[in-house]
């Protein structure tokens, strides 16, 4: 288990019921403590694992910046995957070279962002794509 994780875990033993996480969502805030992050990240691995992400392999992630992206960073580390963000907002250029380079097994985008990975032909071969704003039930792995 990474440092990352491991402090994570403390942190969120130790500030259960304090706020964590405060967003915007559909124009109101949404606060999620420590223990709410720990069960949604729980998920995240579960779903993760499920969908046959393990140590090692490489996630490339367009999916916008969000709660959910937050939970599935903190989640592909606790599996000890990797995970590569690239903007949005790329050109087709740096899309290019950031698959290249990455050589990704997965691909992990947001309904918002799914058609990104269709501009390039060489992520048509990625066939495991995975999905931040899936809705995920209790979690199936602790971290």
């Amino acid at each position: 288990m990474s440092l990352i994780v491991e402090r994570f875990v403390e942190i969120c033993a130790e500030y259960k019921d304090k706020p964590a996480f405060v967003f915007a969502k559909k124009g109101e805030l949404v606060e999620k403590s420590f223990c709410e992050l720990e069960r949604d990240v729980c998920a995240a691995v579960g779903y993760l694992s499920d969908m046959g992400v393990r140590r090692g392999e490489r996630i490339l992630t367009f999916a916008l910046p969000s709660y959910e992206l937050c939970t599935f960073m903190l989640a592909s580390m606790s599996l000890g995957a990797s995970l590569m963000y690239v903007d949005s907002w790329a050109d087709q250029k740096r899309l290019r070279g950031a698959f290249e380079k990455y050589r990704p097994e997965c691909i992990l985008v947001s309904k918002a962002t799914a058609k990104i990975r269709l501009l390039l032909r060489e992520m048509h071969s990625i066939k495991r794509v995975l999905y931040v704003d899936k809705k995920i039930n209790e979690p199936t792995v602790s971290i």
